[in-house]
């Protein structure tokens, strides 16, 4: 976290990791909400987990066309650990897994949106709730 030079008090603001940190911790809450089914095939490479809060972090970067989210990931490499993530996916990768996962995503912002209401946030919820943690 930064602090704020200009105050005589710090005042924390939330880093890319600690909000990556918390999108882990909602995904983690969400899943556990969810019975888990076993899928058929191959085992995959990157965890839906990984690929989700990638792309709630290139949404919120406005980064939206895959190649260049891919382009992002492989001129940020630090971030591949704390995204958990082996390697850079691909392109044509991320196309694929965001094709299948549009529906898990979906209710996933459904299960945001039903978290902050539950838990009384409203205003500057992410800088509120991170600074919990």
């Amino acid at each position: 976290m930064k602090t704020n030079p200009l105050k005589e008090y710090p005042m924390y603001y939330p880093d890319m990791k600690d909000y990556i940190t918390f999108l882990f911790f909602l995904l983690d809450e969400f899943l556990g909400t969810k019975e888990h089914t076993i899928s058929r095939g191959k085992p995959k490479t990157y965890s839906d987990a990984s690929l989700v809060v990638f792309f709630v972090l290139m949404t919120q970067r406005r980064i939206h066309a895959t190649r260049r989210q891919h382009y992002w990931l492989y001129t940020h490499p630090l971030l591949l650990e704390t995204l958990r993530l082996r390697s850079c996916p691909s392109r044509l990768t991320l196309g694929r897994r965001y094709k299948a996962l549009a529906a898990f995503i979906s209710e996933f912002c459904e299960f945001i949106a039903d978290w902050i209401v539950s838990n009384g946030y409203s205003s500057g919820i992410l800088r509120d709730v991170i600074n919990r943690f």
